[in-house]
């Protein structure tokens, strides 16, 4: 009995998460970020209560993150922001409810969230791939035309952009200082290409001048990268191993977890770097 009736709690809790999100009548009461607010506060005060509500505001937490972040498409930074305030409608009423001995644990809970919602946002924008790169011949900017891949047995780490992305710009910043990792590294090599036919080379001369970077830069106007991931949107960063082959692609830049997005991008380069080199090529 008691296992069911922790069940139908849990059952609940979910049930209201889902309408939460789903039922748009409860949004048109509150903004979405004031209902958010409220969840918090309302679950704090349910700890605050018998062992029945205990388990009522667990299962909310639950449905919260469950419901909050259900994939690849829909979790972004919008959602992260939600759960973090939600967490701190949780802490605001365990402190108003003079519960001081939760507000260690809840702050606690607050980075739990946090810890979750950025490894899931890193996991889920990340794709698997293992096909050929074929080479072709793009324009770089100051050096002529040119081939690329080329076959010289490197690592790649490919970033598309163009001019008017603010995430592609804030992901060219980044890439400017991460890159010192391997600049003395004769087995990678990094290349950015702007992917837009309306971009001048001027124009993007100008932009690197402003945001103080200094990139390899390639022009892909004819969406041969766009065919070659068969994703939109960006900015992407795409790795290709010492065969050619591609083999991951980021798609967006995670401002928030700029500390785990170069976690994961060290990691992939030194898995393909160590990666035997096909003799037969």
């Amino acid at each position: 009995m008691k296992v069911l009736k922790l069940f139908l709690w849990v059952v609940l809790g979910l049930g209201l998460a889902f309408l939460r999100n789903y039922f748009y009548i409860f949004q048109l009461v509150l903004p979405v970020y004031g209902l958010v607010f409220f969840y918090g506060l309302l679950t704090s005060w349910l700890i605050k209560q018998k062992q029945k509500f205990k388990i009522l505001a667990i299962s909310l937490v639950i449905g919260l993150i469950v419901f909050e972040i259900p994939g690849i498409d829909v979790f972004n930074r919008y959602s992260l922001e939600q759960l973090v305030i939600f967490g701190a409608g949780f802490l605001i009423g365990s402190l108003a409810l003079r519960a001081y001995f939760k507000v260690g644990l809840s702050i606690l809970f607050c980075g739990l969230i946090y810890a979750y919602a950025t490894a899931t946002l890193i996991l889920n924008n990340y794709f698997i791939y293992n096909k050929v790169v074929p080479n072709y011949a793009f324009e770089f900017i100051g050096d002529g035309y040119h081939f690329f891949p080329e076959d010289n047995g490197k690592v790649k780490l490919v970033e598309l952009w163009f001019i008017n992305c603010a995430p592609c710009q804030e992901q060219l910043k980044f890439m400017e200082d991460f890159k010192t990792n391997f600049t003395n590294d004769p087995n990678v090599e990094y290349v950015t290409f702007n992917i837009s036919a309306h971009d001048s080379n001027k124009k993007i001369i100008d932009v690197l001048n402003v945001l103080n970077v200094n990139p390899v830069v390639g022009r892909d106007t004819t969406n041969y990268f766009e065919r070659l991931t068969n994703l939109s949107g960006y900015p992407q960063l795409l790795l290709i191993d010492r065969n050619n082959n591609l083999r991951f692609v980021y798609h967006g830049f995670p401002k928030e977890s700029e500390w785990l997005f170069a976690y994961w991008i060290k990691d992939k380069i030194s898995a393909l770097a160590v990666e035997p080199l096909n003799n037969s090529r």
